[in-house]
């Protein structure tokens, strides 16, 4: 692969950049709602916890945070938690999976769904809590103000010998131009590689995979893979999109695979799309 070519219009480079430093997902110091968290222990196959918390940031804003680790020393942990929309097929032995986002106010009640494991193994209760305006994966919900959307995602899966260590920020920018009478919407989506290692990973916002081949400046880092498109993430990568239509927003699952294509863990963000009217 070629280096990494960076596709950022002028406009949006600071913008994105200044975010970065507001929305950085450190979720200390902890407050209210209280977390919710469990442990399961199965001997001699399983051994993990789960934790979700809702932590304030300034007037308006809350972390919300959501872990899995693997406490088990030699087995790797194959787990589905749907309800926090994360999921790995091999979460090596003393690692973790996180997801964080910096959004609005929290529902009153944390959200209560399952998370399954392992191999005919009976799934376990738990609780997320989740803002208020966060739509389910596949979703989407009309909005009237484009403030900035950014998930930090840092997932760890082992294949064979070799283990994967990913951490990536996925951002999303919506801004309204009037042009000769005419409104037009420009659509940014940002992804950008914590680490030093190569990551590929797939963000399933609709139209994203379509932009991605017919653009020829992202040809270089487009992977094909067992379901499509996926991109070659080495630093920071940005894709333009404009449209006529005024945005929505919805939650979308973030892919992430091995060298060979195959898909191996699985979180989601938050993006603006054009409406379909």
């Amino acid at each position: 692969m070629k280096p990494m070519t960076i596709i950022l219009a002028a406009f949006f480079v600071g913008t994105i950049f200044l975010q970065s430093s507001a929305y950085a997902c450190q979720c200390e110091p902890r407050s209210l709602p209280k977390d919710r968290e469990g442990t399961i222990q199965k001997v001699p196959t399983y051994e993990f916890s789960w934790f979700s918390d809702a932590d304030k940031r300034g007037d308006d804003q809350h972390c919300y945070e959501r872990v899995v680790t693997n406490k088990h020393e030699k087995h790797n942990l194959d787990y589905e938690w749907q309800v926090a929309e994360m999921d790995n097929k091999a979460l090596p032995p003393n690692e973790r999976d996180r997801m964080c986002k910096v959004r609005g106010a929290y529902r009153d009640q944390p959200v209560k769904g399952l998370l399954t494991y392992g191999r005919n193994n009976p799934p376990t209760n738990t609780e997320v809590w989740k803002a208020e305006t966060e739509p389910q994966t596949g979703e989407t919900k009309q909005v009237t103000t484009f403030s900035p959307l950014e998930t930090m995602l840092e997932f760890v899966f082992e294949v064979g010998t070799r283990r994967f260590r990913n951490s990536v920020l996925l951002r999303s920018f919506a801004t309204i131009f009037e042009t000769s009478g005419k409104r037009v919407f420009r659509y940014s989506y940002v992804l950008e590689n914590l680490l030093e290692n190569t990551v590929v990973v797939s963000w399933e916002v609709p139209g994203l995979p379509e932009r991605i081949k017919a653009d020829p400046e992202l040809a270089t880092v487009v992977r094909g893979t067992e379901t499509g498109l996926a991109i070659e993430l080495k630093g920071v990568v940005g894709i333009p999109l404009g449209h006529t239509h005024s945005p929505m927003f919805g939650t979308f699952p973030v892919y992430f695979f091995e060298p060979s294509g195959k898909r191996i863990a699985k979180g989601s963000a938050e993006a603006y799309i054009p409406s379909r009217r």
